[in-house]
C-alpha cells in the first residue's frame, strides 16, 4: 500500500467515525495545483458556484480557521510553503505524503 492510498484510508476510516466532519484531498504537487483543489473544496463546502473565486479562498481560511471539524490529505506535498499558504494553522486536521526528499533537509 502507497502512502497515498493510506492517507485516503485514515481519511476515511475517520469520516466513518465523524460523520459531521469535512474531508478533502488536495494534490501538493505545486501550489497551483493545491489552491485549485482547495478553490474547489470550498466551493463544495461553501455551496458556491464554480465561476466565484473571489474572495472564496480567503473565507474558506477565515472560517476553517475557527473550525476543527474538518481533515485535509495534502498529497504528494513537494514544497512546504504549498501547506502554510493554503491550510489554516491550528485547527482542523491535516494530514500530508510527501516523499520527504527536500523537505527533510
Amino acid at each position: 500500500v502507497g502512502k497515498s492510498a493510506l492517507a485516503a484510508e485514515v481519511a476515511h476510516n475517520a469520516q466513518e467515525h465523524f460523520p459531521k466532519w469535512k474531508f478533502g484531498m488536495v494534490r501538493g504537487t505545486s501550489l497551483a495545483a493545491a489552491r485549485q483543489d482547495v478553490l474547489a473544496f470550498a466551493r463544495w463546502l461553501l455551496h458556491l458556484p464554480d465561476d466565484q473565486e473571489a474572495d472564496v479562498l480567503q473565507d474558506f481560511l477565515s472560517d476553517f480557521a475557527q473550525r476543527n471539524d474538518w481533515m485535509l490529505v495534502i498529497d504528494d506535498l513537494q514544497d512546504e510553503g504549498v501547506a502554510s499558504q493554503l491550510v489554516p494553522a491550528n485547527a482542523g486536521h491535516v494530514i500530508v505524503t510527501t516523499d520527504c526528499n527536500e523537505l527533510c533537509h
